[in-house]
């Protein structure tokens, strides 16, 4: 017979029984006489990967004040087969006067324990620290079934992390922010991507969004968007104007058969100061299931006593029922009698009165008939009475068995809230395990934070030393720089005396050479001159003579008083014209 399922530990588990006795696989060499003068019991996982457990059954003594009869304990790692005892309850041990069957009922407790092996505990642990840290959702998109209107989000379904329950919202035709500045036809031509916490406090999260390429699984050329720290309360935060819509296409691989799928990996941060505000948290979380396993150890204790009062009410009704059925029969077996002596006595005054009337035979016969039938009369009245009074009894034994039933499934559905509030109260105490080591981890950190400001503080003094000792330096700089300064403009000064000097020295040249110049036109000529006077003249004449000397005097009287710079430059001192009929 096997018992109704119930959940633990993660995992479905049942109770197996065998009233009458059974034999166990593996299990040679015993007697079935001896099997069968025992009750089996076997306790079986249904469901999930194999796990180790610690088991102990219980047969509970319904009597108050008397003690359980406990099982063995054993370890077993439970697959898909069962594990239990055939030989350890007798058959003859559940009495009612040894206090474990009380009205045909017989109670099993089961206490276990799960153990998860170091090795798996390390994977599983491994892998929940890989989902904390990544939080990694994936969302795929069937891209033509979205809204074509502007400003129109749509909000994919959402995720609980980090504590927290997250969701995406999306508007694929571009999208407005609070405070928007920028002009709807530029944003109409970008995909909007935007991220909300649904409940809880505030929080500081670091969020990265990506639109995976679905062409390369390396995940080296997704397209990923700037990562973003923002405390999340109840507003969305995200980007409007950094996925263009004609960068969705099948060529860049981020719109695969009408699919895009977007990657949201984010990390929840808890401030230093926020840690004793989470210790509080959980110390009130731990109270509290303390508080409700507290509250549930009561009502099972009072729905327990309210069985017992109720099975105890139904007992004692039994009882008064088959008393008051008792009296009825005696009271219907006293009438009976009663009659029977009564027509007895009736016959034999009607014999004697009959002798003593000589009567006549008819006459004597009819009259004891007549009070025959009136005798049988009363007689079937009685009996109808005491058939009526016992189909009453009757009716009131059907009402009591339908009250041991109800009690009955009462008893079964309060064992059964029991059980599951005993596994609410484990798994409560399992959350706090949970908790206080995450608080413990927390606190490690926190340490290692403040070792971390130590040690800065210290790179900050030194940092603010060379700062002062650059700083006497730049000062110590800025004077000799002043002093430069000032010499550089001295010679800026002297230089530019000496670029005017240099420019009068090259005007003065210019001219020089432009005298030098004429002069030299100047004498070439009076050497072609003087040349052709010598060829022609065979002997000159006394004008000629006059003409020569007089022009070099005027010449060199120029030269002596005049400008050397205007030297030839007179008209005044160019040869007079010659005269006519003079020879040249």
């Amino acid at each position: 017979k096997t018992l109704p399922s119930e959940q633990a530990c993660g995992f479905e588990w049942a109770v197996q029984l065998w009233p009458r006795g059974g034999r166990f696989k593996n299990d040679n060499g015993q007697d079935d006489d001896i099997l069968k003068e025992h009750v089996a019991l076997g306790f079986k996982k249904l469901s999930g990967d194999p796990v180790q457990a610690h088991v102990e059954f219980s047969i509970i003594n319904q009597n108050e004040g008397k003690p359980d009869k406990k099982l063995p304990k054993f370890d077993q790692k439970f697959a898909s087969e069962g594990w239990g005892f055939n030989k350890e309850l007798r058959q003859d041990d559940l009495t009612e006067a040894k206090g474990f069957k009380v009205n045909d009922h017989v109670m099993i407790r089961v206490d276990f324990t799960c153990q998860i092996a170091a090795g798996l505990h390390e994977e599983v642990k491994k892998k929940a620290d890989e989902e904390t840290a990544r939080a990694d959702k994936v969302k795929g998109l069937n891209w033509s079934s979205l809204t074509e209107k502007f400003d129109e989000r749509k909000t994919l379904p959402s995720e609980q992390a980090c504590g927290f329950k997250w969701q995406v919202d999306i508007c694929p035709r571009g999208g407005k922010s609070k405070n928007e500045t920028k002009d709807d036809e530029f944003l109409k031509k970008y995909v909007a991507l935007y991220f909300k916490k649904m409940s809880g406090d505030p929080v500081k999260a670091q969020v990265e969004f990506s639109i995976i390429n679905q062409n390369d699984p390396s995940g080296k050329t997704d397209k990923k968007f700037p990562k973003f720290d923002h405390t999340f309360a109840s507003e969305s935060w995200g980007f409007n104007n950094r996925l263009r819509q004609d960068e969705l296409t099948e060529a860049t691989g981020l719109l695969v058969n009408d699919h895009v799928m977007i990657r949201v990996n984010f990390t929840c941060q808890i401030a230093a100061g926020l840690h004793e505000e989470v210790k509080k948290k959980a110390d009130e979380e731990t109270a509290r299931a303390n508080e409700v396993i507290r509250v549930a150890e009561e009502e099972a204790k009072k729905e327990k006593d309210q069985v017992d009062f109720t099975c105890q009410i139904a007992a004692g009704l039994h009882d008064e029922v088959k008393k008051m059925a008792d009296e009825e029969t005696a009271r219907a077996n006293e009438v009976i009698r009663v009659a029977e002596e009564e027509a007895k006595k009736e016959k034999a005054r009607k014999d004697a009165e009959e002798a003593r009337k000589n009567m006549t035979l008819e006459a004597l016969v009819l009259e004891i008939e007549t009070k025959c039938v009136d005798t049988e009369t009363a007689l079937a009245e009685k009996v109808m009475a005491i058939t009526s009074k016992q189909a009453d009894f009757d009716a009131m034994h059907r009402s009591l068995e339908d009250l041991m039933v109800a009690a009955t499934a009462k008893h079964d559905n309060l064992l059964k809230v029991h059980s599951a509030r005993q596994s609410e109260v484990k798994n409560i105490s399992q959350i706090k395990n949970e908790q206080l080591g995450k608080i413990s981890v927390l606190n490690k950190s926190i340490a290692g934070l403040a070792t971390k400001d130590s040690k800065n503080e210290a790179i900050d003094a030194e940092s603010q030393k060379t700062i002062d000792s650059l700083s006497a330096k730049i000062t110590a700089s800025k004077q000799t720089a002043a002093e430069d300064y000032a010499a550089l403009d001295e010679l800026e000064e002297q230089c530019r005396d000496v670029s005017n000097l240099l420019q009068e020295s090259e005007v003065a040249l210019a001219e020089t050479q432009e005298v030098e110049r004429k002069s030299s036109r100047e004498f070439t000529a009076f050497e072609k001159a003087t040349k052709r006077k010598v060829a022609a003249a065979a002997t000159p004449g006394k004008g000629e003579v006059r003409f020569l000397k007089h022009f070099i005097c005027n010449h060199v009287t120029s030269s002596v008083q005049g400008d050397p710079k205007k030297l030839f430059r007179s008209q005044d001192h160019r040869p007079s014209p010659a005269k006519p009929g003079m020879a040249l």
